[in-house]
């Protein structure tokens, strides 16, 4: 099972929509928004391929796919690292921030 990581920078953005979207749009958004990203690091812990891969990054070195978070509002783009055995790594792109998922 993979391990994820998400970097300062991308969790402190989260953690700012998260509490945006109580203040705009209220109290069952933002948990549906948490509960979101808990479905989508279950699903990669246990199936970090499982996810499509993402067509404009395509071509590079390494492999990077993409799922769709909050309402298809953002993207988490990232990718496995299967040497390490450890899990997957990657980025978030909005905003320029990071999530190391390994």
């Amino acid at each position: 099972m993979a391990k994820i990581e998400w970097n300062e920078e991308a969790q402190l953005l989260f953690i700012a929509y998260v509490t945006n979207a109580r203040t705009v749009f209220g109290e069952r958004t933002a948990k549906r928004w948490l509960k979101e990203r808990k479905n989508i690091e279950w699903r990669l812990e246990r199936y970090p391929e499982s996810y499509p891969l993402e067509e404009l990054l395509a071509g590079r070195k390494v492999v990077y796919r993409r799922c769709s978070m909050m309402n298809r509002r953002f993207k988490l783009v990232y990718f496995y690292d299967d040497s390490k055995d450890a899990g997957p790594n990657g980025f978030c792109p909005w905003q320029g921030g990071s999530v190391k998922l390994s």
